[in-house]
């Protein structure tokens, strides 16, 4: 099968050559070539860290050694394990000391009390991880993590220092706080959504979250970033323009870096750092020049960005929300405008994501569309709920009522997704995208968002090439 991760720059080169060709109206030739020119860049910088990576990996596979270094996840434990994502700032084996920022995905087989932020220094026998055979593979790498630690034993424990600490602690008061003032679901999903924690997540919430097509809002991403950014923005705007700028970008990375600087979080960052940057110098923002910029960065980063199913279904919801929203918009005029315009975004990201989506999960949530026109309406609410109590939270009394209504809103977040959840046939299980599918759908959804640009013999034409490729590849052998 054709993998799903290359669907992301097909997304960005296609959309930065329509533009291109047809949005001299909205964009600059110019700058569109120069951000084009970027993501090839990106990608051949990409190219060469997994060639460096590769050698590493060649040199310390197997190795047994000691590493020193900082926990950069929270951890995770169960009965009889730990698991955390560990930054080094030096290897030592027998080959030779390597003073790298090396990440790995660190085993243990004993509780270790680790906090996110420690400095520690284990022993552990390392093994490279495989970017090609193998999905989990591919899920490490999205995480930077080029080695997986096993056997581990942690010797030693100490704080980090300096900036780095104070984001830690606040992380960890962060979600201390959801501990302190919540229970069950609320306090996971406020865990969630304030310092990017989903380590508590129980199976059930999970699979409610997952089978109701309400996964996104439990990952901290462009909906919570933006919804953040605009809050401090608007909140600024009319006394200094400047100033709201500022602190509403500083917020924004801030929050960011707090969840764990995920790439859909970074991306959110980046294009609402583009958009700010338009406002206050009064120009006019292209959302695809921020987008595929943003892609570029995220490589240059995190070159494995390209294995991250957030990023893939971040990057393909934005593109599909840009490209055709308004046009689903126009033809459900019929209905109130606020429902409308939900309704719009909503169907424009599941067209877009959907190949994505199916590979990913194996199946597609039957109603999320609607499970996700309705938690809209309110989410921003939450959002706010759950900030305002953060603001709040060393206030006695005032605390413990911001905490009730905080609470209660995240209660019904977790009760709306246990409902389209257990609702009758919530699920269609449905089979892998090949190479040949994924040509098919996403021409077709192209056809539909530009066919006021196309004659219907052109239309026609494309149409019966895709039902032939369709029929060669039913009958080519496996």
């Amino acid at each position: 099968t054709f993998p799903v991760e290359p669907l992301l720059f097909v997304a960005l080169f296609l959309g930065l050559f329509l533009v291109f060709l047809y949005g001299s109206d909205r964009i600059d030739a110019f700058i569109a070539m120069l951000i084009f020119s970027a993501i090839i860049l990106g990608c051949v910088a990409t190219n060469a860290k997994i060639k460096d990576n590769e050698q590493l990996t060649n040199v310390l596979d197997g190795q047994f050694v000691r590493i020193e270094g900082t926990v950069v996840t929270i951890p995770k434990q169960n009965k009889t394990r730990t698991t955390f994502y560990l930054e080094s700032d030096t290897v030592y084996s027998h080959k030779g000391q390597f003073d790298e920022k090396i990440k790995f995905y660190a085993q243990c087989d004993n509780i270790f009390n680790v906090k996110y932020g420690d400095r520690i220094v284990m022993n552990a026998t390392i093994h490279g991880i495989d970017s090609k055979n193998t999905y989990f593979g591919k899920h490490y790498l999205s995480k930077g993590a080029v080695f997986t630690a096993r056997k581990t034993i942690i010797i030693q424990k100490n704080k980090a220092h300096g900036l780095k600490q104070v984001l830690y602690t606040t992380r960890n008061y962060v979600s201390n706080l959801g501990n302190r003032f919540f229970h069950g679901d609320a306090r996971e999903l406020f865990k969630a959504l304030t310092a990017g924690d989903r380590s508590g997540f129980s199976d059930t919430l999970t699979t409610n979250l997952s089978r109701s097509g309400l996964s996104h809002i439990a990952c901290v991403s462009g909906l919570h970033v933006s919804i953040l950014g605009m809050a401090v923005y608007n909140l600024i705007k009319r006394k200094n323009r400047y100033l709201s700028a500022f602190l509403s970008v500083l917020v924004v990375y801030l929050f960011a870096f707090l969840t764990g600087a995920t790439p859909s979080t970074l991306r959110a960052a980046i294009m609402f750092t583009s958009y700010i940057a338009a406002e206050t110098a009064l120009m006019d923002n292209d959302s695809f020049t921020s987008l595929s910029f943003s892609a570029a960065v995220l490589m240059l980063i995190n070159p494995y960005v390209i294995f991250d199913w957030g990023a893939i279904l971040s990057f393909l919801s934005v593109f599909g929300i840009q490209m055709f929203s308004y046009r689903l918009k126009r033809c459900l005029a019929f209905l109130p405008e606020e429902i409308a315009e939900s309704m719009g975004v909503t169907l424009s990201a599941f067209i877009m994501t959907m190949p994505a989506t199916v590979n990913m999960f194996g199946y597609i949530s039957v109603y999320s569309i609607f499970a996700n026109i309705f938690i809209s309406i309110v989410f921003v609410y939450v959002l706010y709920a759950c900030f305002i109590f953060l603001l709040v939270s060393f206030i006695p009394f005032v605390n413990y009522f911001c905490a009730t209504v905080c609470g209660f809103m995240l209660e019904c977040v977790a009760v709306v997704a246990n409902m389209f959840a257990d609702l009758p046939m919530s699920i269609a299980l449905v089979d892998k995208f090949d190479v040949v599918e994924y040509i098919v759908y996403y021409t077709v959804v192209f056809i539909f968002i530009f066919k006021d640009k196309l004659s219907v013999k052109v239309i026609s034409v494309v149409m019966i090439l895709l039902i032939a490729m369709l029929l060669i590849g039913a009958f080519l052998p496996v």
